[in-house]
């Protein structure tokens, strides 16, 4: 069995990715942020995503490690979409389904009015993740 240490360790390959200097990948990593945070047009963003996705195809990584990447970024992406569709605050909004409504004891009163699944949040969501 596999476990958590095996997946963390560095994988050291005679690859382009592993020999670029650590100070250098470090900035590039710096880099890719400051550009992903700048970044508004949906399909610049996908690129973004498809450079830095081809990173982990240069560098061979073992099997295991990309199936953990995999999972990681399915969570991520499902959490980003629904944590929007949660909280869209922009008008119009149509909501989807009702989580909490707004005259439920107590928690309708705590949640300001009710928590709703609103479809512009999700296609919001959808394009941040």
């Amino acid at each position: 069995m596999i476990g958590a240490r095996s997946i963390a360790e560095p994988t050291i390959k005679d690859t382009i990715i592993h020999r670029i200097d650590p100070r250098a990948k470090i900035l590039i990593l710096i880099s890719t942020a400051f550009i992903a945070v700048t970044l508004d047009n949906p399909e610049t963003m996908f690129l973004l995503f498809l450079i830095v996705l081809s990173g982990f195809a240069l560098a061979r990584m073992p099997a295991i490690k990309l199936k953990t990447l995999a999972i990681l970024l399915i969570l991520l992406i499902w959490g980003t979409i629904y944590s929007q569709a949660l909280f869209y605050s922009q008008l119009p909004r149509t909501v989807i389904f009702t989580i909490i409504s707004p005259d439920f004891p107590v928690l309708g009163w705590l949640t300001n009015g009710g928590l709703f699944v609103y479809e512009e949040g999700l296609r919001h969501g959808a394009i941040q993740a």
